[in-house]
Formats: C-alpha cells, structure tokens, sequence
C-alpha cells in the first residue's frame, strides 16, 4: 500500500539513468495522495522473487513512452522483465515479456485500453516459461517466453523513462502468495 509521504519499508526509487536496484542514485518517486508516482524514475522493492506468483495492482499509466509496471530485475541492465508497458508509445498499452534472444520480446497491445484510466492490472508469473497478463479481470495475454525465468530472481517495480511528462501513478501493488497475518482462536 502506498500511504503516507514515502516509500514504504523494502522499497527503493531510482532517478533515470539507473543503476541495479536497490543501490543506485536515489529519488524520483514520490508517494502523496495514497498512491506511487513514478517520474524520470524507477521504483521497487528492494527484494527479488522466483516464479509462482502474480503481481496486481492499480495504476494509471501517462501518455508518455516508456512506462512500465509488473516483475522485471530493473528495467535497465537486465532482459529479465514481464510487464504492462506503453512502451514506445503514448497512446497503447501493451503486455510485453523479454525472451531468451537478447533485445526481443513478445508483446500484446491490449484493445479497448489506453493510458489515463486507471485499470487493475495482474501478471501471473505461472512458471519459468509461462507468463499469463489480466486487466480489470480478463485474460488478455498469455506468454510462452522460452526464457527460463525460473533461474531469474525478479522484483515489482514501476517505472517511468521520461521526466516531466505525464507520470505513471500506482495505487497499490500486491503479490501473492500473500504472507499470513493475524491469529487464530477459534470458531463460533
């Protein structure tokens, strides 16, 4: 959840040009309103994950190219990324995965969705080959990357290449599988 006037704890933001999260030159990001805004920056957790888990999350992508949101390394050094981007647009959103030939990808433009609405977007990263994409709850692409992710550690992130254009506003972010909270005592 991103409340507040910062990044909450396990997170780091990046001004672009960036290096390796977490430990790159920070800023960028700010947090107000009860959501992320990423701009001429990258933010993510500070942690990175495996394979088997879904990434969702409301966000409003900008009329700006080169915004992303989902599971990458940092969206700079590494081809390791599956992804809801605008990619070289500003006018399209796409479900893009890298793929094991390095510069490539597959990528999806998704009919009937365009950046300045906000829409709940989920990346289910299945296995290390299988990349299935969701927005507002329907199937809207499903990746066979042939790059196996599994052997790749990725975090959640969000990014916006471009300073001073519209930004990339995420209201929050969640990844299963979830961590237990809470205790039991008994039923009624």
């Amino acid at each position: 959840e991103f409340s507040g006037g910062s990044l909450p704890a396990g997170w780091s933001s990046c001004t672009w040009p960036a290096g390796p999260l977490p430990s790159c030159t920070p800023g960028g990001s700010t947090v107000s309103g009860g959501s992320l805004h990423v701009d001429g920056a990258i933010a993510g957790t500070d942690a990175s994950f495996g394979s088997g888990r879904s990434l969702e999350f409301i966000a409003t992508f900008g009329a700006s190219t080169f915004q992303h949101a989902g599971f990458g390394v940092d969206a700079n050094t590494s081809s390791a990324w599956a992804m809801f981007s605008t990619g070289n647009t500003t006018n399209e959103i796409r479900a893009r995965t890298s793929t094991a030939v390095p510069g490539s990808e597959v990528s999806t433009t998704i009919p009937g969705i365009s950046p300045g609405a906000p829409h709940l977007y989920r990346v289910e990263w299945v296995t290390p080959t299988r990349v299935r994409y969701y927005v507002d709850g329907v199937l809207v692409a499903d990746h066979a990357t042939g790059f196996d992710f599994g052997a790749t550690q990725m975090r959640p992130i969000a990014s916006d290449f471009s300073s001073g254009g519209q930004e990339l506003s995420v209201d929050w972010m969640r990844m299963t599988p979830y961590q237990a909270s809470g205790s039991f005592e008994s039923s009624v």
